[in-house]
């Protein structure tokens, strides 16, 4: 890798420092907590295997938190794929539109 005197972390491609910026100031945000240094969020990526297939359509993968009461850490967070997301979200749509009443 070509060595930029602007660049903070010469071991970490310039992307994946992109993206874990984007990542922490949305959690910023959203008021959520933030655990992940720039490290750990790119070895979390690389140790899933997955590093190439990251997005939101289908065939991709996502970073999840375990539990959405704990802080975004290596320890709560999990790599899956965007259809389980897709079926988990629209199972709670469909939990919270229909009352239970009236389902078959």
């Amino acid at each position: 890798m070509k060595p930029h005197w602007r660049r903070k972390y010469l071991d970490i491609p310039t992307r994946w420092v992109s993206r874990y910026n984007v990542k922490k100031n949305f959690c910023k945000f959203r008021n959520e907590a933030w655990d992940f240094t720039v490290h750990t969020f790119y070895n979390k990526w690389k140790e899933s295997g997955h590093m190439d297939k990251i997005g939101r359509r289908p065939g991709t993968y996502r970073m999840v938190r375990i539990d959405p009461n704990l802080p975004w850490s290596p320890t709560n967070t999990t790599i899956v794929p965007s259809e389980k997301l897709l079926y988990r979200n629209l199972k709670v749509m469909w939990e919270r539109s229909w009352p239970k009443s009236n389902r078959y």
